[in-house]
């Protein structure tokens, strides 16, 4: 309960920065004002539940043997993630994505040989890539490319 609350907490702070709400945070934007019965302009987050969450470093043992190059062709950072093919027809590569109540983008491909819904969260360490494990989360597409 305290998650779900928390990530509808973070979606009011996103919208509210980015303007989505009709008004900007100490600011009163013209225009917003909305007729009774008219339907708001807000944009539409997809949530995809039950998505199973693993992580990976830039370990030859995990990747190809290209470990720090990322399918899009860009070195592996923090906040870096690859999904599998099931995921990308939700979240193909250069969308943003929230998980764990943190943003990502999507800048590589898993293996073909996953099948379901998957993300694979870059991390800097192998070692933290085991602490974090395998578990099963919700993820909101902020931004779809």
């Amino acid at each position: 309960m305290k998650k779900q609350i928390v990530t509808g907490l973070i979606l009011i702070v996103l919208m509210l920065e980015m303007g989505y709400l009709g008004f900007e945070l100490g600011k009163h934007r013209k225009g917003c004002r909305q007729e009774v019965g008219q339907k708001a302009n807000l944009p539409s987050y997809d949530i995809i539940e039950n998505v199973i969450a693993t992580a990976y470093s830039s370990d030859k043992n995990q990747t190809d043997s290209t470990p720090d190059i990322t399918s899009t062709l860009k070195k592996c950072f923090y906040g870096g993630c690859a999904v599998s093919r099931e995921m990308e027809k939700f979240a193909p590569m250069g969308s943003k994505i929230i998980c764990d109540n943190r943003e990502f983008f999507v800048n590589d491909r898993m293996s073909h040989k996953w099948k379901d819904l998957r993300i694979d969260l870059w991390m800097e360490s192998k070692e933290d890539a085991i602490k974090y494990g395998k578990q099963r989360k919700g993820v909101v597409i902020v931004e779809r490319r």
